[in-house]
């Protein structure tokens, strides 16, 4: 049971991350750029204080292994932390965790090859339903006259 609610989970992420991918633009998530726009990849990076360019990295060892071309705004904050300075890669967490934990839960109990092809075939009609209701209605904003 905790399987099927980590999986509802995971559609309901995946969903958030297809609009931020493809319709940002029209959808509730414009109420929060710093977070969840288009620019907010650059929230891993440190910036100049009174003008907003990012800050060149470091030409040393940490920064080349990495192929970092600006500086970090914290340890991390450009590889394991990343999820910490934006939605896109918190949500995008929050889906992997999911998933991770819905495959760890299942109970894997097909006893014949048609009976995993109707799991995985529901699985999928339910991930279609769930992410194309979020993708095209949850998380879009309503536009006023339509």
């Amino acid at each position: 049971m905790i399987g099927v609610l980590f999986l509802l989970l995971a559609i309901f992420f995946y969903a958030v991350i297809s609009v931020l991918k493809f319709r940002y633009e029209q959808s509730v998530f414009t109420k929060w750029p710093k977070l969840f726009g288009p620019d907010s990849w650059e929230n891993k990076y440190k910036k100049f204080q009174r003008v907003n360019y990012l800050v060149a990295a470091p030409d040393n060892w940490y920064y080349r292994l990495l192929n970092l071309k600006y500086r970090e705004r914290f340890p991390g904050s450009a590889s394991v932390f990343v999820w910490l300075t934006d939605g896109f890669h918190f949500v995008q967490m929050l889906f992997t965790f999911s998933v991770a934990i819905t495959l760890g839960t299942w109970e894997w109990n097909a006893e014949s090859l048609k009976e995993l092809i109707w799991i995985v075939i529901v699985i999928k009609l339910l991930w279609t339903l769930i992410h194309e209701f979020c993708f095209s209605f949850l998380f879009i904003k309503k536009v006023k006259g339509k």
